[in-house]
């Protein structure tokens, strides 16, 4: 996730009279020690087709371990068709879900993320292109939308959240016709195996230990630093997703996603299946990388489908004429294609467990991503909702649902993460970067001012006011007190956005000049600077006490000062 700073310059408090007075509000706020999640389980026969018609007796749920009680159980999409929700069955109630209640159901917000596309053969393009296009034919329905993000090092290009198929499929199409380029890699391990060579051949003339190049080294660090960027990347993508609501996928097409980093560069011409125990290769472990977006993931509600779209072949590199003999067949010798098979296992290793630990699936290839596109179709058509009370604490849950039926299989999120409310606010102003928060509730203003630009960056001063009669306020010494928390996020005109910010304000007012105030607005100044002036800025303000919410976001092209 790439960092665009913003700089918070100054708070100014004040009791101007803001226009008409906004009508007094009185709320109580009070703590909950246990909250209800809701978890969605999939759950299919041993072929993978959808299972309709379970009861809540169906379903047993475990949170670390331990049975937990189904409080609110339903089935979403079964007979109705995609666009009804079935009857939600309160606790206690052992019958199946039953007619729709309600003429909707819950939203879907799919995002297609292109890691490092290559597609040089015209068939396998054709192939890519079709399966997502009929995965946003089938998908997209009323309160549905859809993002696109192309990552190649950073994220680079960004449609955002939109429900406008002729938009979508004009930048999907444009994404896979610009994918045309031979992946990397092959030639990077080619040169890697040559120099190795040479560095071995050295080493036996001179008496030395043959061992690995430092090329391979230095290839495995950079595909390592690699993992680390795309993996902030996503976890920051992830979080934008948290504060949307309704049903959540995001389906990632990579040409590399490791488990560990530049294994290829550790193997020789003629690989065996023994070197995947080399040390060399395995020093360079993404285990905590992969960890941390399925973390994030579970945190946010979505599930990951994974692809890889490179063959076997692509990780191929060509045997030169300088090759040793150790790198020809001999009777005890693995085949030819051993080496590509392993860094093809292990690419597909950390797909894998990013998709299963979020309960989605995967696949390998690109002539069989329509199968998968079928199942994610099938996901967003057809699951269960489960609710149970859990109580706040520190740290993953690990959540377990076994079926009545030992030949149904359940595909689920494995860890519950319970956000603070201050990670919730973050999740919600990255988010209303790309769709305006429908849940906003507090009524704030912002004013801007001419922006100035220099050096490649622009500041845009902003004046945020907040109607003091809209906050929660508590009894203080003085008179009454109360806190709010502004929280800002910016993303650039290629979709690359930071992790936003918070500044907290507390304040107290006496109690004479209570009934005045509540007639007044509070003011905060502050100055945003940003890569453009096509920037967007995503503000937030959170009351603190009433656990209340405002949210705006200011569009491209901010007027510049004369």
């Amino acid at each position: 996730m790439k960092r665009l700073p913003f700089l918070i310059a100054v708070v100014l408090v004040s009791t101007s009279v803001s226009g008409q007075p906004t009508p007094d509000q009185s709320r109580v706020s009070t703590a909950v020690d246990v909250t209800i999640q809701n978890l969605d389980v999939v759950v299919t026969d041993a072929k993978g087709n959808p299972v309709h018609g379970l009861s809540v007796e169906d379903f047993q749920l475990k949170q670390d371990g331990k049975i937990v009680r189904i409080s609110n159980f339903q089935e979403v999409g079964a007979s109705t068709g995609p666009n009804q929700l079935e009857t939600a069955v309160p606790a206690g109630d052992s019958r199946a879900a039953g007619s729709p209640s309600e003429p909707s159901r819950p939203g879907r917000q799919v995002v297609l993320f292109l890691d490092s596309l290559r597609l040089p053969e015209p068939d396998e393009r054709m192939t890519f292109l079709g399966a997502l296009t009929e995965l946003l034919h089938k998908t997209l329905g009323p309160g549905d939308q859809a993002m696109i993000v192309r990552w190649d090092g950073s994220i680079r290009s960004v449609l955002p959240f939109t429900s406008d198929m002729t938009m979508l499929e004009r930048k999907l199409d444009q994404l896979v016709n610009d994918s045309t380029l031979l992946p990397e890699e092959a030639s990077q391990r080619e040169r890697v195996v040559e120099d190795t060579q040479w560095f071995n051949s050295v080493a036996r003339l001179t008496g030395g230990r043959e061992e690995t190049a430092p090329t391979a080294r230095v290839a495995a660090a950079q595909a390592y630093a690699r993992m680390r960027s795309k993996g902030a990347a996503l976890k920051g993508l992830l979080a934008t997703m948290g504060g949307l609501p309704g049903r959540k996928v995001l389906i990632m097409a990579s040409n590399r996603f490791s488990r560990y980093a530049g294994m290829e560069f550790f193997l020789g011409g003629r690989a065996s299946f023994a070197d995947q125990l080399d040390r060399d290769s395995r020093e360079f472990d993404t285990k905590e990388i992969l960890a941390g977006i399925v973390q994030s993931a579970n945190a946010h509600g979505v599930t990951l489908y994974t692809a890889l779209t490179s063959s076997p072949r692509a990780f191929s590199g060509m045997v030169s004429a300088g090759a040793t003999v150790g790198d020809f067949p001999t009777t005890r010798s693995d085949a030819a294609g051993a080496g590509d098979q392993l860094v093809w296992g292990n690419e597909m290793e950390a797909l894998e467990y990013v998709a299963q630990k979020t309960g989605g699936l995967t696949t390998g290839a690109v002539a069989t991503l329509g199968e998968l596109i079928d199942h994610v179709v099938s996901d967003l058509g057809s699951w269960y909702s489960l609710g149970f009370p859990s109580a706040p604490k520190k740290g993953d849950s690990s959540i377990s649902v076994q079926l009545r039926d030992p030949k149904l299989r359940a595909r689920l999120r494995g860890t519950l993460v319970v956000k603070a409310a201050e990670e919730q606010m973050k999740d919600r102003v990255l988010a209303n970067l790309f769709r305006k928060d429908d849940h906003s509730t507090l009524p704030i203003t912002i004013l801007p001012s001419a922006a100035t630009a220099k050096k490649g960056r622009a500041t845009v001063p902003l004046q945020i006011r907040i109607p003091i009669s809209s906050l929660a306020l508590v009894p203080s010494a003085k008179g009454v007190s109360g806190a709010f928390s502004v929280f800002v996020a910016t993303a650039g005109s290629g979709g690359e956005f930071a992790e936003p910010t918070r500044q907290r304000k507390t304040f107290e007012i006496a109690q004479g000049d209570i009934e005045k105030a509540k007639l007044s607005h509070f003011t905060y100044e502050l100055e945003v600077v940003t890569q453009s002036l096509e920037s967007r800025i995503s503000i937030g303000v959170w009351d603190e006490i009433g656990n209340e919410a405002g949210f705006r976001i200011l569009s491209n092209s901010h007027p510049v000062a004369k």
